[in-house]
């Protein structure tokens, strides 16, 4: 079945990951009726312009969170979030997530898994993997008040052959 995120990086999809809410009333990040419902896309661009701005869309440097507007900066090897990397003896990983409030945890999930996770972390943080294999590494964020935040992934291996992607079973 259709199954979201993991299914799709299972099939060899190589997505960005960014949030979004359903409000109409031009305050992105938060839900009319209350609770955790608007999201926000973050853009990680170095030119302000429309071309950088189209620029780090397709390099997929981007992320989402569950409202608050955090930051979240992800490296692999010194490759930005949304790159890709060959497959190497070891990995380096470093991170760093601000939000104005407490960071709760950071979980490192690679290939769909749940792989280290920092307890409250502050600054820059660097984790080493030293079994590696063409795979994919993204952060997944436990924010203040139930929030959440992900990166997008960066791939380790070269790109697999996708089939054409399957449409979602209807409701």
């Amino acid at each position: 079945g259709w199954g979201g995120v993991r299914d799709a990086l299972a099939a060899g999809y190589r997505p960005g990951f960014l949030a979004t809410g359903n409000s109409h009333d031009g305050r992105p990040g938060t839900s009319r009726w209350g609770g955790n419902s608007g999201g926000l896309a973050g853009i990680l661009w170095t030119a302000r312009s429309r071309e950088g701005l189209h620029d780090a869309l397709r390099r997929r440097a981007i992320y989402g969170t569950t409202g608050p507007r955090a930051l979240v900066d992800f490296a692999v090897d010194g490759a930005p979030m949304g790159s890709q990397v060959p497959v190497a003896a070891r990995h380096v990983l470093r991170f760093r997530v601000v939000d104005s409030r407490p960071i709760a945890d950071v979980t490192v999930v690679r290939d769909g898994q749940d792989w280290r996770t920092v307890e409250a972390p502050s600054g820059w943080q660097e984790l080493v993997d030293l079994e590696p294999s063409p795979s994919s590494y993204y952060l997944r964020a436990s924010l203040a008040g139930g929030h959440m935040a992900w990166s997008s992934p960066v791939y380790v291996g070269p790109t697999p052959a996708v089939p054409p992607p399957a449409s979602p079973p209807p409701p």
